[in-house]
Order: structure tokens, then sequence, then C-alpha cells
């Protein structure tokens, strides 16, 4: 849908789209044609996919893939938003927060880079989401 709207039609600005480590499509085509049209680009719902896996692991709905990186001390928010800024052609992110807390975790998290830790949390959260039967609704139609 985003796509074939950029491809379309000159009248954009800026577009905001599902975007994270389980919703990846964004990075393919979108962002680099949206970069090239000097449109900018901004990732919505980062540890979104799935209706937010990550949201579903934290509250039990969906067993932890990985008790180590406990949803609750924020590691794997934070290693999704590293994933996620080190898109080359996305201009900002907007993830949800509901507590200051968060705010300082997340905040602190971007001034680091993605590392091996992150690659290795994000790799079980993406075979955990595949093994859920959940769907990644987010990325679907908007890429």
């Amino acid at each position: 849908m985003a796509l074939h709207a950029i491809k379309s039609f000159d009248d954009f600005e800026v577009i905001m789209v599902p975007f994270g480590p389980l919703n990846p499509g964004a990075a393919k085509e979108l962002f680099p044609l949206a970069k090239s049209k000097g449109i900018g680009t901004v990732a919505m719902k980062p540890f979104g996919g799935g209706g937010g896996f990550f949201n579903a692991v934290r509250s039990g709905a969906v067993p932890n893939p990985m008790p180590e990186a406990r949803p609750t001390d924020g590691r794997p928010y934070q290693a999704a938003l590293r994933w996620v800024l080190k898109e080359k052609n996305l201009d900002c992110t907007v993830p949800g927060m509901t507590s200051v807390k968060e705010i300082d975790e997340l905040a602190t998290a971007a001034k680091e880079p993605f590392n091996e830790k992150d690659e290795e949390i994000l790799d079980v959260y993406t075979v955990a989401f595949g093994n859920s039967g959940k769907k990644d609704s987010l990325s679907l139609n908007w890429a």
C-alpha cells in the first residue's frame, strides 16, 4: 500500500509505516525508494509485529523464548530499538512507551550501537514469533 502510494504520487513529504525486527519488510524497497525521492521515513511500532509480540511475552500470554532476556528488564525492547535505528534509510522511529523508566531505558539504549547480544536476543524472539502462530499483521500491505 505505502510502496504503491509513493511510486504513484509525488505529493508525499513523509511516510510512517510499521517497522521492526519482526516486521522488516519496509527496509527492502519502501525506505530506499522514499529516500531517493526525498520523502522522510518514520518507523512506528518497532516492537509490534503480530499485534504486539514483545508485549505478549511480557504479559505472559506467550511463553518467554529467552528467560535470561526477560522482557521486564527491557533488553528485548532495547535490542529492537537499536535494530531499527541501524536502518540507514530510516529518519526516525516512534516507539511506544508507558513510563518514564521506559523512556530513560530506551533513550540510553539508542546511544549504543546494535551488537551481538542484541542480535542473539532478536534471533530467539524472531524464531519464537514464527513458532507462535501469530501473524505479522503490521507489515502486510504496507511495504
